[in-house]
């Protein structure tokens, strides 16, 4: 008897856009699917954290304790992942991550993504390729930052 309960799937977004529906599929069995409410942490600054995080709706803020109390990093929507650095340099997170409104994901732990790029490397490379675009982007945003906040620094002493 059919139970007419569909089994979730990833959709073709972000990091898995170029994956097969099948590849999308068995990839949406290693990790699974969560909600967030607003304002519930999904982490902790400081904390070990070795999952994948893919935001598939709503929104999370990133933020950060500082002297004169929480600075905002920003805002991560759909299709973007978290916790993807830390894939590849194991650390404490740097920043807190919280729901701003109801947010749905699919979470991976570092170890099911690993099994995961074993029983299909092609698929995984795929994958990576992904991470590595959006870390490099995020990376790019960060240097344009650093760049005006530079640039502002060196002004303002000129004008002093």
């Amino acid at each position: 008897m059919d139970s007419g309960l569909a089994t979730p799937h990833l959709p073709a977004i972000s990091i898995v856009e170029n994956l097969s529906d099948d590849d999308r599929a068995l990839l949406s069995s290693y990790g699974e699917f969560v909600s967030y409410q607003p304002g519930q942490k999904i982490f902790e600054e400081g904390e070990s954290y070795d999952e994948l995080i893919m935001i598939l709706s709503g929104s999370v803020e990133m933020s950060r304790k500082h002297e004169n109390g929480i600075l905002t990093l920003g805002r991560a929507g759909e299709g973007c992942c978290l916790g993807e650095v830390n894939l590849f340099h194991p650390s404490p997170t740097v920043s807190t991550a919280t729901a701003v409104e109801f947010t749905q994901a699919w979470k991976v732990s570092s170890a099911n993504l690993e099994d995961f790029l074993t029983v299909n490397p092609v698929a995984g490379g795929n994958i990576l390729v992904g991470i590595a675009t959006q870390i490099s982007s995020q990376l790019a945003q960060v240097h344009a930052c650093l760049l005006k906040a530079q640039m502002a620094t060196l002004e303002a002493s000129f004008w002093a």
